[in-house]
């Protein structure tokens, strides 16, 4: 297999094309997601079971994000944070171990929703709670929906 075989400096040069597509989200999580792609290509995860785990980023994000203090605030975002580098890596092992699939697309997809779904409703509770104001929870209703 191919990705068991990849280099570090070799998965970098992979990445200047995703890097020119211009977007700001590749430049900032793109630094942050190499270590982890060159390191589930080299155990040979495959990219839908990355994508699994960040589901469950995302509910642990949700999870803290909604105890409603500050330091657990600050900690569902890092989850959150790292779901998106996990949402770099997952699409980066598949073009590496050539594992590209309609069905991996989806389930790349449901994640998106989850990750939005969580973001919103972990804000609007956590706010809830600090505050103590539903206008907080109907605020994260709201931007889930938007989003």
């Amino acid at each position: 297999m191919y990705g068991k075989k990849i280099s570090y400096k070799e998965l970098r040069s992979k990445q200047i094309q995703d890097l020119k597509s211009g977007t700001s989200e590749y430049y900032i999580y793109r630094h942050f997601s190499t270590p982890f792609t060159w390191a589930f290509a080299r155990l040979g995860i495959s990219p839908n079971s990355i994508t699994l785990s960040s589901f469950i980023l995302c509910l642990l994000g949700f999870y803290f994000l909604a105890k409603g203090t500050y330091l657990y605030s600050i900690l569902g975002l890092l989850f959150f944070i790292l779901f998106k580098v996990f949402d770099m890596s997952d699409g980066e092992v598949a073009r590496i171990q050539n594992a590209r699939s309609v069905e991996g697309v989806y389930f790349d997809r449901i994640s998106h929703y989850i990750f939005t779904c969580c973001l919103g409703i972990g804000i609007g509770f956590g706010l809830y709670k600090i505050y103590n104001l539903e206008v907080y929870a109907i605020l994260g209703f709201f931007f889930t929906l938007v989003f």
